[in-house]
């Protein structure tokens, strides 16, 4: 019965082990193929379809080639927390990688009922002209329902320009929601905990610069 008993506290203790999700680190590169793991510069991911495939873990990192362009919006899935967030960022230099929604309605990053993100060293662009009844927004994170408590989001050092959106209409992109940065929650007995919005530049952006609203 011991020997029994010891091989049954091993066996626990291996499958407890290999159950703890090691953190990753993906990268996404115009040069990379998203038939690959993503998990090294060499075995990149390629475009922003294939992030918004994935629902990243706890303390994963989302790293896209400096100074290079992704047309289309990254809408990633899944939730951090504020001691393991999940970060998207940048490797290879200094310059942003640039997102250019173009003529698209929303944002060029959402979040949608997410906790644990930190979104560091981006930028977002459009150049498109105005379009009546569409609106454009920069870096978004949206909480939607009832009884939710989202903690954790971070946008910092980023750069959202050239985004014409509407100020008018009742699309949820438009007025006060056509914003460069958008952390909004609307339900009641939301809660927004730990939100920081820290040195970020804005330019040309239309309408709204930063809306930060804590719910009810």
């Amino acid at each position: 019965m011991l020997k029994i008993s010891r091989f049954f506290q091993w066996a626990c203790a291996f499958v407890l082990l290999g159950s703890s999700a090691q953190a990753s680190v993906y990268y996404i590169s115009p040069n990379g193929d998203d038939s690959r793991s993503g998990l090294s510069v060499k075995e990149a991911w390629k475009t922003l379809d294939k992030v918004n495939q994935v629902t990243f873990q706890p303390g994963d990192k989302v790293l896209f080639e400096s100074g290079r362009v992704w047309n289309g919006q990254l809408k990633p899935q899944g939730s951090g927390s504020a001691d393991k967030p999940i970060v998207i960022g940048s490797y290879g230099g200094n310059a942003r990688p640039v997102i250019n929604i173009a003529k698209a309605e929303g944002a060029g990053i959402r979040l949608t009922n997410q906790s644990g993100w930190e979104i560091t060293n981006m930028e977002i662009t459009s150049g498109a002209p105005p379009e009546v009844g569409i609106g454009r927004q920069g870096i978004v994170a949206v909480v939607r329902g009832e009884n939710q408590h989202i903690r954790h989001l971070v946008v910092r050092n980023s750069y959202i320009h050239d985004v014409w959106g509407q100020l008018g209409g009742r699309s949820e992109y438009a007025g006060l929601n056509s914003c460069a940065i958008l952390i909004t929650a609307r339900g009641s007995n939301t809660i927004l905990d730990d939100v920081l919005v820290e040195n970020n530049r804005i330019e040309r952006f239309d309408k709204v610069g930063i809306v930060v609203d804590g719910g009810k």
